[in-house]
């Protein structure tokens, strides 16, 4: 029974492994923003993670 639940464990370990692995494709509403991500200056490329990044925590404190 142990050995059975090891296998299965692989088993799993594997086939999750494999979904990470894979890309997935963009929309086109997501490759449309990464290419006017890639065009901006690089000071405004980090205005807008350091935006992203205090809108992503402050919605986070709300959840909680």
């Amino acid at each position: 029974m142990a050995f059975q639940l090891d296998l299965v464990r692989v088993f799993y370990a594997l086939i999750t492994l494999k979904q990470r692995l894979l890309p997935r494709r963009l929309s086109q509403e997501e490759a449309s923003l990464l290419e006017h991500f890639r065009t901006l200056s690089e000071q405004d490329r980090i205005a807008l993670r350091y935006l992203c990044t205090a809108i992503r925590e402050t919605s986070r404190h709300e959840r909680q």
